[in-house]
C-alpha cells in the first residue's frame, strides 16, 4: 500500500514538474490597463504638452526558454496634443495606436513571482480629429494621420494568482518623434523626441 502511494506521489511530482516546464514554452495572453504619462517636447518655436490619459493594451508572449520570451503588443491611448505656438494655443484631440515587438528576459523566478525586463521597437500610429481648438475656438486644421517609429523598454513581474491566471505589474516606456500631423499654414513641429511612460496592471492567462 505504501509502495503504491509512493509511486502515485512520484508520478504526481513528475507531472507537476513537466507542467511547469511546459509552461515556460507556452503562449500567454494579457490585457493591461494603465495611465499614459506624456513628456513635454519643445523646440523650433513650438511647445507640445500632451495630456495624461488612461491606456489599454494587449500582449501575446511566447516563452522560448527558461529565461527568454518574445512579445507582441497592440495598445491604444486617446489624449489631446496641446501645442503652444506664440501667440496661439492649439489643442488637437487624437488617438494613438501602438504596434510593437520586444524581447523579454526573465532573470529571476521564485515561488509565485516571475520578474522580467523587455526591450524592442515598433510604430505608433497617430489619428487626429478633424477639428482642433485654436485659443478655445473650433477650427478645421486638416491634420493628417501620422506614423512614427518607436523604441520600447520596460520591466515588471508576474504573480501567479490562480490556476492558469497571473497578475502582471509593469512599467513600459516608449520613445518616438513628436507628431506634427503634417499641418500646413502653421508650424506644429517641435523637432524633438516624445516619451510615453506607462505604468500598468494586467491579467494574464497562460495556455
Amino acid at each position: 500500500m505504501l509502495n503504491k502511494a509512493g509511486m502515485v506521489c512520484a508520478v504526481l511530482v513528475l507531472l507537476t514538474s513537466a507542467g511547469w516546464a511546459q509552461d515556460d514554452s507556452r503562449l500567454n495572453l494579457a490585457v493591461n490597463l494603465g495611465e499614459a504619462f506624456s513628456k513635454q517636447s519643445s523646440g523650433n518655436g513650438v511647445v507640445l504638452t500632451p495630456t495624461n490619459n488612461p491606456t489599454i493594451f494587449g500582449t501575446a508572449r511566447l516563452n522560448v526558454g527558461k529565461k527568454s520570451a518574445f512579445e507582441l503588443t497592440i495598445g491604444k491611448v486617446s489624449n489631446t496634443q496641446k501645442y503652444f505656438v506664440s501667440p496661439l494655443t492649439i489643442s488637437l484631440a487624437s488617438s494613438t495606436t501602438e504596434y510593437t515587438g520586444a524581447y523579454v528576459f526573465r532573470p529571476f523566478a521564485a515561488g509565485k513571482f516571475d520578474t522580467f525586463l523587455l526591450g524592442g521597437a515598433g510604430i505608433l500610429r497617430f489619428y487626429p480629429s478633424y477639428y482642433a481648438y485654436v485659443d478655445g475656438s473650433p477650427f478645421p486644421l486638416n491634420a493628417q494621420t501620422q506614423t512614427r517609429p518607436t523604441f520600447l523598454y520596460g520591466a515588471g513581474l508576474d504573480y501567479k494568482a490562480y490556476w492558469k491566471f497571473a497578475v502582471r505589474v509593469q512599467y513600459r516606456g516608449l520613445f518616438y518623434r513628436a507628431p506634427d500631423f503634417k499641418v500646413t499654414g502653421v508650424n506644429l513641429n517641435p523637432s524633438a523626441n516624445g516619451h510615453l511612460a506607462e505604468p500598468s496592471v494586467g491579467l494574464v492567462f497562460k495556455f
